[in-house]
């Protein structure tokens, strides 16, 4: 009879042990589900989080970037405003300068051809002095051969030899007025050649 109790007893306290076995096994099973699940999930927040680190240092290189290319284009802008404010300037001053040059040959061709202009009035006035003074170098000759024929002959009287000597030195007179006009427009000429 004690046996059997003995046997009962050890075959509930095994079968106890065996429950309680199994309830370890199964909270062992459970916890370590657990643990693969939180790893799991924090693994996943781990790449989430990586991914967004990644995906912010690419938006943030994107930024840089973008910033990079905005102000390249603006000093390019800058410079193309420069430079045609530049080309601007050289233009106006290039304009400028043709308008003072034109300005200039326009001013130098009215100078000439006035001095063209002043240089023929006195060749012509010069042309004409010269025929004064041969005519007048004719009449002079005239008179003086007259005064010398008729002094030859005899035939001057004393009045009219004073007479004819006082008319020879009045073409005298105007032959040295007409040859000294003629030595002012010579110089007048040779000046504006």
């Amino acid at each position: 009879m004690m046996k059997k109790i003995t046997l009962l007893l050890f075959l509930a306290v095994g079968s106890f042990a065996s429950a309680q076995s199994l309830d370890t096994l199964k909270l062992d099973t459970t916890n370590e589900q657990r643990l693969e699940e939180l790893k799991a999930k924090a693994d996943a927040e781990k790449q989430q989080l990586e991914a967004q680190k990644e995906a912010a240092k690419q938006q943030e290189a994107a930024n840089e970037m973008a910033k990079k290319e905005m102000k390249l284009k603006e000093k390019q802008q800058k410079e193309a405003e420069k430079l045609a404010k530049q080309q601007q300037k050289q233009a106006e001053r290039e304009q400028k300068a043709k308008e003072r040059e034109q300005k200039a040959a326009e001013k130098a061709a009215k100078e000439q051809q006035k001095r063209a202009e002043k240089k023929q009035k006195a060749q012509d006035k010069l042309a004409k002095a010269k025929l004064k003074v041969s005519k007048v170098q004719a009449e002079y000759d005239k008179q003086d051969l007259k005064i010398k024929e008729q002094s030859a002959k005899g035939k001057l009287s004393a009045e009219k030899e004073l007479k004819l000597r006082t008319k020879l030195l009045k073409t005298k007179s105007k032959l040295i007025d007409a040859q000294s006009k003629v030595n002012d427009l010579e110089i007048e000429v040779q000046r504006l050649n």
